[in-house]
């Protein structure tokens, strides 16, 4: 085996708890589980998050696959992001709710429902700063208002915005005012409806809670307090070389030994979602950090080692060995992204989970 992934659900649980308790009694947990729960496996993240109010998914593929593997979601997904005809047709006929961002999308969902003669749960999308998706006028919010009114079918389930920077506390609250602004009609006009924007970065924040919140990375152990990271990746070396002064490593020779040293090479690359910025980054290898050098390739990769290293030594890339721990957001800043892209990107490995919780 050349790596795997290793998620402990028993965490992911924990996590979920505490997020909840943060959220807030009588307020609704709608647990994001988009890119197959950040990379953690989507079911299993699912289970973990048995007792969320919704479940949020970044498209109407990930939603039917949810749907289909883990049976707590059923009739608790809603996709976040924009769905053509064929997508909302889709969802429509799995019961999966959708984000519309426009008159016309509220009418494109009450076509799709009436065709298939069923009732249709949509979640309306403000932009009050993001700029990606959702109505940014009074005129469109009141005239999907009417669409909405008018279309006996669909229901109207919550209205959500999403929150651009939440280290600009000035930024926050001007999309606070927006969003009160911009949401007030469709509460006033459907007072089931409930209202969501806060994420992982403003839980527990009283003046975004609103009718509920949206965490994500906090879920998986990053971004908010009394959570822990639940997943961990590994690989395994596959030679260890002595290389004399002025010998090289990898493609391009970015790696020239200055003096005598060993290097190892390492079961995982780019392919796998190593970041090739990553070089320079560092990885655990018995108990100990040791620094990526040279290029990362397509299937491997190199760090620098010692005559006690064997060939077969597992290599940890995101977790714990010996005292030492590697989180996403240590790998995250020595690649130069985000955590996020960190837990999302493995890819190729088996994933094995721990149960528990």
């Amino acid at each position: 085996m050349r790596g795997r992934i290793v998620v402990d659900e028993s965490v992911l649980r924990k996590n979920f708890l505490a997020v909840k308790k943060k959220v807030g009694k009588g307020k609704k947990t709608i647990a994001v589980l988009k890119a197959d729960g950040y990379g953690h496996g989507g079911a299993v993240a699912a289970r973990a998050c048995r007792g969320s109010s919704y479940f949020a998914v970044a498209s109407a593929d990930e939603g039917e696959i949810l749907s289909e593997e883990a049976e707590e979601t059923r009739g608790k997904i809603f996709v976040l992001g924009e769905t053509d005809g064929e997508e909302k047709a889709r969802c429509v006929r799995l019961g999966i709710g959708f984000a519309v961002q426009s008159a016309e999308d509220a009418e494109s969902a009450q076509r799709e429902g009436r065709a298939l003669g069923v009732p249709v749960g949509i979640h309306v999308a403000l932009d009050t700063g993001m700029n990606r998706i959702g109505m940014k006028s009074e005129k469109e919010v009141y005239n999907a208002i009417n669409i909405i009114k008018s279309c006996k079918n669909l229901r109207l389930l919550s209205v959500f915005s999403h929150l651009a920077d939440v280290s600009d506390e000035g930024f926050c609250a001007r999309q606070r005012r927006r969003f009160l602004s911009l949401s007030t009609p469709f509460s006033e006009t459907f007072p089931s409806a409930f209202l969501h924007l806060s994420a992982t970065g403003k839980l527990g924040a009283e003046d975004y809670a609103f009718d509920g919140a949206r965490p994500g990375l906090a879920l998986y152990g990053y971004g908010s307090e009394g959570v822990s990271p639940c997943l961990s990746v590994t690989g395994r070396v596959v030679r260890n070389s002595y290389l004399p002064a002025g010998e090289s490593a990898g493609y391009g020779r970015r790696f020239v030994a200055r003096r005598g040293t060993f290097v190892a090479t390492l079961s995982l690359g780019y392919a796998d979602g190593i970041p090739r910025s990553l070089s320079g980054g560092c990885v655990l290898l018995g108990g100990k950090r040791r620094r990526i050098v040279g290029n990362i390739c397509m299937d491997s990769c190199f760090c620098l080692s010692d005559e006690g290293v064997r060939v077969g030594d597992e290599v940890v890339f995101l977790g714990s060995s010996g005292e030492q721990t590697l989180t996403a957001e240590d790998v995250a800043l020595a690649a130069g992204t985000v955590p996020y892209e960190i837990l999302t990107g493995w890819k190729r490995l088996p994933v094995v989970r721990l149960p528990g919780g």
